[in-house]
């Protein structure tokens, strides 16, 4: 934007105002479409991510409520739910263990930690 503005500068002082504005002009006009194209398409991808996200975080799981087994999402998860935890499961909810085997909890997301064990610990 600089050299475009020196360049506009410049031509007008050499070839006057009829004459001299094309060049730098021209190199204004070209930098502006360029960052106009950059920001709609940032744009319209962040809102495409967006909407990616929403729908590959809408997780169903196993829960027991009521009496009854059912899919819910995760983000629907209510006090009193009994979550059935199978294989790779990921529920954004603190619990109480109630039965099971080989539990391991990945807490790094909320305490920052790497969740990789450092040094053989």
């Amino acid at each position: 934007m600089g050299c475009a503005v020196l360049s506009l500068g410049f031509g007008i002082k050499e070839d006057g105002i009829k004459e001299g504005w094309y060049e730098g002009g021209s190199i204004l006009l070209a930098v502006f479409l360029v960052i106009v194209v950059s920001a709609v398409s940032n744009f319209r991808q962040e809102k495409q991510f967006d909407s990616l996200s929403k729908i590959s975080n809408n997780i169903k799981t196993d829960v027991v409520r009521e009496g009854r087994r059912q899919k819910i999402s995760i983000f629907d998860i209510v006090v009193g739910d009994i979550v059935v935890l199978n294989v790779g499961d990921q529920i954004p909810a603190d619990g109480l263990f109630i039965d099971g085997h080989s539990l391991l909890v990945d807490e790094s997301s909320m305490t920052g930690e790497s969740c990789w064990p450092q040094n053989g610990s």
